[in-house]
């Protein structure tokens, strides 16, 4: 280093602006225009390490104003996509932060509050059979299995109709199973 470089060939003023990685003293020493103050080197949201306000190597910004928008000292990335870490909503493309994660129920794996996957806990999309729940409201059938925590088919059991045999032989509208004559309505009926 000479003069007034702040790294090997750069910076100062007199030199060319420094790359990622090498030493400044302020943003105007760093290519990129922005200087972690906390290690004293040029930063970007491209330069795959944890550095100045990001929440991830490559995105997010802890420096928000209380609407969710980057403060002028922010680095100003980009926001991060399902599985990178962050620190509010507004790192999210997904617009939801949980437990530090970017998660989202659209990307094909379960996370988040999600009782399957991209589907159920705060998910709009109703969980099929087989799958996780919690409650009723988590399964596209509304009925949760509370042994196993599973989404389960509805059986005439579950409902109160209007007849309470179908006949012996007829196939029931609820579940396609062949009724044997006996009642389908009982006092475990759901009401819906």
């Amino acid at each position: 280093m000479n003069g007034l470089e702040t790294d090997s060939d750069c910076g100062g003023g007199s030199c060319p602006r420094c790359a990622d990685g090498k030493k400044g003293k302020t943003s105007k020493d760093c290519l990129s225009g922005y200087l972690d103050n906390s290690t004293r080197t040029c930063a970007s949201c491209t330069d795959g390490t944890m550095t100045g306000d990001k929440t991830d190597t490559t995105c997010g910004a802890t420096l928000r104003d209380n609407s969710g928008f980057p403060l002028p000292s922010s680095m100003g990335c980009p926001k991060c996509n399902d599985t990178q870490s962050c620190a509010t909503n507004a790192d999210c493309t997904s617009n939801v932060c949980m437990q530090h994660t970017c998660v989202s129920c659209f990307n094909s794996m379960q996370d988040g509050n999600e009782t399957g996957t991209d589907c159920g806990g705060a998910c709009h999309a109703k969980c099929p059979i087989g799958d996780g729940c919690k409650t009723g409201r988590d399964c596209l059938t509304g009925l949760c299995q509370a042994n196993d925590n599973t989404c389960r088919a509805a059986t005439d059991a579950d409902y109160c109709g209007p007849a309470k045999t179908l006949g012996a032989g007829a196939v029931t509208t609820i579940t396609g199973e062949t009724d044997v004559g006996k009642s389908t309505c009982n006092s475990v009926c759901k009401t819906f």
